[in-house]
């Protein structure tokens, strides 16, 4: 009896093996028929070769499943032509990536040695046809990006990562049609990164972003990027680096410098920050900007002459700059207010009359200088209070005449509904 059971259950394995066997044979038959294919048909019966222990560690079943779902992908390829319309991203994407990821299983199987030591591909070459196919029509590009735009960031991160961790298989770098690296693969690894960034993983996004922040797309942005994650991981000395090296990089953008001067100025570096933008002038003696900000460099450092001669050197240079004639006359500004400060302790009573009288004449010249800013930009909010300031101090003067209080108190009124319009 017992050697009945026995030959009963051999039996049963026997029948249920072949009958899995037979499964794979059917999968590939209903996916690589030419008239009708049957992919639901194939799907079902490949999983079922591929939840037997007899069957699914089978190099054959591997190499079948990831025809299966390739021919899923080209199914609704021939659909999508013949109706005229686009592909379903989703459909691609989720059967290329499982067709992908039983190929690559197929291939390592398909090279390893036999009992005798010797290695006889039989799907390898195939395979790697099916992966540039999948490369050169761009499947997980297309399927990153639709994950991407519903907000599923790290399955678009696997999508992304999948095509251009093509490139870096082996058998497809070491042959001889082994793809080019374009501009593509470059913006990919670049919405990796960002997916990556988006999905929480700082430090990920960190790496990802320096590895590829000299590759030649959106440079500068990666950039940015790097700083503000080291800006927000409170990591000084990357973010230094990233500010340094972008200054270097991209000479004509402010952002760098600009940033990393008003750094050096928070923490009482004024020599590096002049030493920046003497750099700067240097290598580019033509950029406004680098004029106005080393004219608000020396008026932080009590030298008024020098600074008003870069202020003016920026607006000769672009007189329609509104910032570089804000910043002349927000210093001018200053000079007059530390100038009225000074009158008590300077001079006598009969002497203040005329200094007094100086003081004003500075402000007047500070409102024309931000009254042009304003011309140039009346969105500028922090001109429009500057210049706001000094109506108000116009409209109560005591010496000035009822008529010329009555004009500033009504360019203080309009000043001041400005700026409500725009902050509110």
């Amino acid at each position: 009896m017992k050697k009945i059971i026995t030959l009963f259950v051999i039996c049963i394995i026997t029948i249920t093996g072949y009958a899995q066997k037979s499964n794979v044979s059917k999968a590939y038959n209903k996916a690589a028929a030419v008239e009708n294919p049957d992919i639901p048909g194939a799907i079902e019966a490949i999983e079922a070769a591929l939840k037997d222990p007899t069957t699914q560690g089978q190099t054959k079943t591997l190499y079948t499943a990831g025809y299966v779902y390739e021919q899923a992908c080209e199914t609704e390829r021939i659909a999508a032509q013949k109706a005229g319309r686009n592909l379903d991203n989703n459909i691609i994407g989720t059967n290329a990536t499982k067709a992908f990821n039983y190929y690559l299983q197929a291939y390592e199987k398909d090279n390893q040695p036999n009992e005798k030591g010797k290695i006889s591909p039989k799907y390898s070459k195939t395979i790697k046809e099916s992966i540039l196919k999948f490369y050169y029509r761009y499947y997980f590009v297309n399927y990153g990006a639709s994950l991407y735009n519903s907000k599923q960031y790290n399955e678009a991160i696997t999508a992304f990562d999948i095509h251009t961790s093509i490139l870096e298989l082996p058998f497809i770098q070491g042959s001889d049609n082994c793809p080019v690296i374009d501009s593509i693969y470059h913006q990919v690894q670049y919405y990796s990164a960002i997916c990556t960034q988006l999905g929480g993983d700082i430090s990920g996004a960190i790496n990802k972003y320096e590895r590829i922040k000299n590759n030649g797309y959106e440079e500068s942005l990666v950039y940015q990027f790097l700083y503000n994650l080291y800006l927000e991981k409170k990591d000084t000395i990357n973010y230094i680096r990233i500010l340094e090296d972008g200054k270097n990089r991209f000479p004509n953008e402010f952002f760098y410098l600009g940033t990393l001067i008003n750094f050096y100025l928070d923490n009482n570096q004024r020599q590096k920050a002049s030493d920046a933008l003497d750099e700067a002038i240097k290598r580019d003696p033509t950029n406004p900007k680098y004029y106005s900000t080393k004219g608000d460099l020396l008026f932080v450092a009590k030298q008024n002459d020098a600074a008003m001669s870069f202020y003016d050197k920026a607006i000769e240079m672009d007189p329609t700059s509104s910032d570089a004639w804000f910043n002349k006359g927000k210093a001018q500004k200053q000079i007059a207010f530390e100038m009225d400060q000074k009158i008590p302790l300077t001079y006598t009573p009969k002497q203040s009359a005329e200094a007094k009288e100086e003081v004003n004449n500075q402000y007047k010249e500070a409102a024309k200088t931000l009254e042009k800013a304003i011309e140039l930009d009346d969105t500028n909010v922090e001109a429009l209070k500057e210049l706001r300031s000094i109506y108000l101090r116009f409209s109560g003067y005591p010496t000035f005449s009822t008529k010329d209080k009555m004009y500033y108190e009504a360019q203080y009124n309009k000043i001041d509904a400005k700026i409500k319009s725009l902050i509110m």
